[in-house]
């Protein structure tokens, strides 16, 4: 579900982009909502380097250690501080907009699979419904995606893009 959490975040950063820029008078990073889409898929990143480097199936990082709040808010003050010292971005903004970015994933996440919050949900699976599975993955498009789960984050990127155009042509006749 790489392709799609891009078009959901995407679209819901330009939404929010248009309703901040709205209510504050000032644009926000919304680039850094759509790039941390990806930032809880990164266990894969030391997962195959584990596994590329033969040390067996030592079980340290799996896929879904990263769907987390811990990590949630430990990799956004990483990459916020990152923004802060070398593009002078302001700490605060940077940190929010990064967790605006993962919790975005977490929620696409949340509607398309039965189980989400690893590792917590492995503990809790047999016991409780931590999913809604309202769009179940059927079919990928050419190992994109799933064309359902892609075809709403279009909708959603459209609906913000009317948005962000409404919103701007709102603020235009106030001044």
């Amino acid at each position: 579900m790489y392709s799609e959490h891009i078009l959901y975040s995407v679209g819901l950063a330009i939404l929010i982009g248009a309703l901040y820029k709205y209510w504050y008078g000032r644009a926000i990073p919304v680039w850094i909502i759509a790039a941390c889409a990806w930032v809880p898929d990164y266990d894969y990143i030391p997962h195959h380097i584990i596994k590329f480097l033969n040390h067996g199936n030592l079980g340290m990082i799996v896929h879904g250690d990263f769907h987390n709040v811990f990590a949630m808010f430990g990799l956004s003050a990483l990459g916020a501080y990152i923004l802060y010292k070398y593009m002078r971005y302001d700490f605060g903004t940077a940190f929010v907009c990064m967790n605006v970015g993962i919790l975005i994933h977490f929620i696409c996440d949340y509607f398309v699979y039965p189980s989400v919050l690893h590792p917590f949900s492995r503990i809790f699976y047999d016991t409780c419904f931590v999913g809604l599975n309202l769009i179940p993955e059927e079919g990928q498009l050419y190992r994109i995606g799933e064309i359902h789960i892609m075809l709403l984050g279009i909708l959603i990127i459209l609906v913000a893009l009317i948005a962000h155009v409404y919103v701007k042509d709102i603020k235009q006749e106030v001044t």
